[in-house]
Parts: structure tokens; C-alpha cells; sequence
């Protein structure tokens, strides 16, 4: 009968033993469990072409688009062509009569994006410009001074209210990602109409009144990015007090997006291969969205070829998006060389699958 009693206790305490284990493995294994996502769903059943075109930021007139049949077919043939990630709207001002552009409203400027967004069955990401808060597409938003007269007061908590009220005006105008605020620090060298758009000469200024801004725009649920993170032309050995202070503090205040400085599809390509990568995520630990803007090379002779080369080597070097050019004719061509290439398989996609999926994620938190 001892004995009995001795193998039930040993029978009991392995089966408590066992239920303790499997019940601490399920736990461990549901903590440690990836949480589903939208852009976790949605990213497996995108084709090449699609997670190429998340990489593409395509820049649109809004007022052309609203008012030129067809440059809104152009664009239209885009959109279906590649689905882009985002729409960046730019305008040369001086090419419209002042009056068309104050009767340009929010309204005017929710229809062009239901519009566009209709040939897009991925959520699109709309920016703008808004360094001066959200007036320029509606002359009834309010107008902030330039940053650096914002800069001037001394208080990072009015970038705070710039921000917040900038991100809640743009909302209502179906805007979800400003390009905004400038990081860089003003040098005597600058231009002027660089040195307006960034908070001033001191680096700890600039770092607060940037973080405070993010900090603000992003709690009315819109991305801000932060530009102008300093490329191969800058001296790069400057410590975090310098230069890169503002980024390091926008990554804190966890930045979405940040912007390098502006390459060329051509001559001076240095800035396409720039490392940028090296820099944000190693060093800042950032893992938001790096985009740049490009520009087409004045070289008329450039063939596609080298530029779509160019352009695969910036992805490379960690640029998760780049913003074309308003130029829709030469937007079109270059991406058909570029879809060649994916459905040929002469497209390493490993750059661009990575890029798209953070492109994805950055939807997911905004809740597009």
C-alpha cells in the first residue's frame, strides 16, 4: 500500500510539473508572439510591382489635376500602373493666376484625393509642404510666421501648438504626412530662403523646437518629417551637439519619417548612394520611413537605364522612398523600366520588400 501511495504522489507531481511547464511554454510563447497586423496581412498578397510602387512617392499639382483633364488622365495612368505609396502635393504658384489659387480650397482638395485614392487599392499616403502650417491649399487654415520667427521666441511649446493645430488643420484637408519641421541648424553660408525654414543657429534650440513640433503634429495623427538630414556635403565627423542633434532628438520624440537632401538622377549621384541608413539606424536607432526627393539630370542624353540604375542603388543604400519630379511623362517611363526589371527579375527586391513593409507598418500606426 506504500508503495501504491508512493507512485500516485510521483504520478501527481510529474502531471503538475508537466501542466506548469506547458501552461509557462504557452505563455512565454503568446507574449513573445508577433501581434497581427493590417500591414502584416496585406503585405504577403502584394505583388512585386506593388511593393515597388509603395517605394515611389509620385508629386501632383493639385490644382492642375483639379482643373486639366489631361494631366488628371497621366496621373490616373499612374496610379494604376504602380500603385504608389504616397502623392506629394507640389504647385508652382506662378504658373497659376493668384485668384484660381485662393478659390483653391480643402474641399477642392478632399475631392482631387478621393479621386486619386479611388485607382489605388492600397491606402495612399498625401503630403505637403506645411513649414508654415497648413494655408497653402486653403487660404482659410492658419498661416504661421516662418519657423525661424517661430524660433525667435524662445518657447519649444508654441512649436508644440504649430504642430498640433498644423496636424489637425491637414487632417481635415485629407493630408496625412507633412514634410515638416526643418532640423538643420542656420550657418552663415545658408541662403536666406533656406535659413527662414529651419528654428535658428543653436543646436539645442533646433533640438527642442523640432522634438516639440513632431510631438505635436503627430498627436493629431498625421507623420511629420524631419529634413534635412545632412548629407555627404556636410562634415559628416561633427558631434551629436552639431548637425545631427536635431535628428537624434526627433528620433527620440519618435519621428516617423525623415527627408535627406535632394539627389539627381545623373550626374551628381553621389547623394543616391549616400549611406544614409548607417547613420539613422545604427547610430540613432531609427526605423521610420527615409525618403529623399530626386530630380531628373538636365542631361537630356542620361538614358533610362542608367537612371533606373541610379535610382535601384539609392534604395540600396537605404532610402525606403523617394518623390519624383512633377513631371509625368518622365515619371512614366522610368517606372516602366523599373517594372520590367521586377517582372524579368533583374530587380533585387530584398531593399524594396523591406522598405515597403515599413512603409506598410507607418500606415498601420496612422490608422489609414
Amino acid at each position: 500500500m506504500t508503495n501504491y501511495f508512493r507512485i500516485l504522489f510521483k504520478t501527481y507531481t510529474l502531471f503538475i510539473l508537466f501542466l506548469l511547464l506547458t501552461n509557462g511554454c504557452n505563455s512565454d510563447k503568446n507574449e513573445n508572439a508577433p501581434v497581427s497586423t493590417w500591414a502584416g496581412t496585406v503585405f504577403p498578397r502584394m505583388n512585386d510591382t506593388q511593393k515597388l510602387g509603395q517605394s515611389i512617392c509620385l508629386s501632383v499639382d493639385p490644382i492642375r489635376y483639379f482643373l486639366l483633364l489631361d494631366y488628371r488622365e497621366k496621373v490616373h495612368n499612374i496610379i494604376r500602373k504602380i500603385e504608389p505609396g504616397a502623392v506629394y502635393f507640389s504647385s508652382d504658384m506662378e504658373y497659376w493666376n493668384p485668384k484660381l489659387v485662393l478659390e483653391f480650397n480643402a474641399g477642392k482638395l478632399r475631392e482631387v484625393i478621393r479621386s486619386i485614392q479611388g485607382f489605388s487599392q492600397i491606402p495612399i499616403l498625401f503630403a505637403a509642404d506645411f513649414e508654415s502650417g497648413s494655408w497653402l491649399w486653403d487660404k482659410k487654415a492658419t498661416r504661421f510666421p516662418f519657423p525661424m520667427a517661430l524660433g525667435a521666441t524662445g518657447s519649444p511649446e508654441m512649436a508644440y501648438r504649430e504642430g498640433k493645430i498644423t496636424g489637425l488643420e491637414a487632417k481635415v484637408q485629407g493630408i496625412n504626412w507633412i514634410f515638416a519641421p526643418a532640423g538643420n541648424i542656420v550657418k552663415n553660408s545658408d541662403p536666406i530662403a533656406f535659413s527662414i525654414s529651419c528654428f535658428g543657429s543653436n543646436s539645442n534650440d533646433v533640438s527642442q523646437f523640432s522634438a516639440k513640433y513632431i510631438q505635436g503634429s503627430q498627436e493629431s495623427g498625421v507623420a511629420a518629417c524631419l529634413k534635412y538630414f545632412p548629407g555627404p556635403d556636410r562634415q559628416m565627423e561633427e558631434t551629436d551637439t552639431v548637425s545631427f542633434a536635431p535628428f537624434k532628438a526627433g528620433v527620440s520624440a519618435g519621428v516617423l519619417s525623415i527627408m535627406g537632401n535632394t539627389f539627381s538622377l545623373g550626374g551628381e549621384s553621389e547623394l543616391a548612394l549616400f549611406p544614409i541608413k548607417n547613420y539613422l539606424m545604427k547610430q540613432f536607432g531609427f526605423k521610420g520611413i527615409v525618403v529623399r526627393k530626386i530630380a531628373f539630370d538636365t542631361n537630356p542624353d542620361t538614358p533610362l537605364s542608367i537612371q533606373a540604375d541610379i535610382l535601384v542603388q539609392s534604395y540600396i543604400a537605404g532610402n525606403d522612398m523617394v518623390i519624383l519630379p512633377d513631371d509625368i511623362d518622365k515619371n512614366s517611363s522610368l517606372l516602366d523600366v523599373l517594372i520590367t526589371r521586377t517582372k524579368i527579375g533583374r530587380l533585387d527586391m530584398s531593399s524594396i520588400n523591406a522598405s515597403a513593409l515599413k512603409i506598410l507598418k507607418t500606415k498601420d500606426i496612422l490608422k489609414l
